[in-house]
């Protein structure tokens, strides 16, 4: 099958810079920028006060020196965590960061941004309308952002409280009824791992006017199935992966 794409392919990079640094982390958003990443693909979530945070888990032990659940914890406590714990890129501590810190470093970097809102619905009564006031105080940051979530509340709340921005529903498999409720929700792309987006699932989805999203992609080989099928973004731990498609593409 011939490459036939009519626009560039989207390519995401999870955590900041991917592997290259600690996750959700102000050095990892620099590191990617330092290395020409267009997009970045972020974690959403808000402490027991009422603070926005990127961080990825539920739980903190995997990427700090804590224990607990993170979204239980005041902002107070929140701040003083080393975000990079164990990880081997570090070059020393890193502070999880407030959400109008990284809209506050966005306003000024060539880059766009994905928030992936990890929130139960109780939480989203105090997390979008944080969110919201954040976007209001720095507008040159709105055509930068777009937002996904595996919850549709979270999707209906974003499109209420942020009128109408770019939205993306997780899921695990891209089903014709899915498919409808997404279109019907106004969503432009819908996302799943690699493994479950095939040629026909990628035509369904562009019959409701949705982008098709795939993660975890392990290797180019992955990359280059997911484009030969009509898959537009992809998210990518490993940058070197779109240095190999940028490298056939030369």
């Amino acid at each position: 099958m011939a490459k036939t794409e009519t626009k560039p392919i989207e390519w995401v990079v999870m955590g900041g810079a991917g592997k290259l640094a600690p996750e959700n982390t102000m050095s990892a958003l620099n590191e990617g920028l330092v290395r020409g990443v267009d997009y970045v693909w972020l974690d959403l979530q808000v402490s027991r006060d009422g603070v926005p945070f990127l961080f990825r888990d539920k739980r903190l032990e995997r990427t700090t020196n804590a224990r607990g659940i993170a979204h239980a914890l005041d902002w107070k406590h929140l701040k003083q965590l080393d975000a990079s714990d164990g990880h081997h890129a570090a070059a020393g501590p890193e502070r999880i960061p407030a959400l109008t810190e990284v809209l506050d470093w966005l306003q000024s970097a060539d880059i766009r941004m994905i928030l992936e809102i990890r929130a139960t619905d109780r939480m989203l009564t105090s997390l979008l309308p944080a969110l919201a006031k954040a976007c209001q105080q720095m507008p040159r940051v709105s055509e930068k952002l777009s937002f996904a979530s595996g919850s549709t509340a979270a999707l209906v709340g974003c499109g209420e409280e942020l009128k109408g921005k770019k939205r993306l529903l997780i899921v695990d498999k891209p089903k014709r009824p899915m498919l409808l409720s997404a279109q019907e929700m106004g969503l432009g792309s819908v996302g799943c791992t690699a493994m479950n987006w095939t040629e026909k699932r990628v035509r369904n989805a562009g019959e409701y006017d949705l982008e098709a999203t795939a993660f975890a992609i392990r290797n180019y080989n992955d990359a280059k199935r997911l484009i030969k099928v009509g898959v537009k973004r992809l998210c990518i731990d490993d940058i070197d992966i779109k240095h190999c498609y940028d490298g056939s593409m030369s």
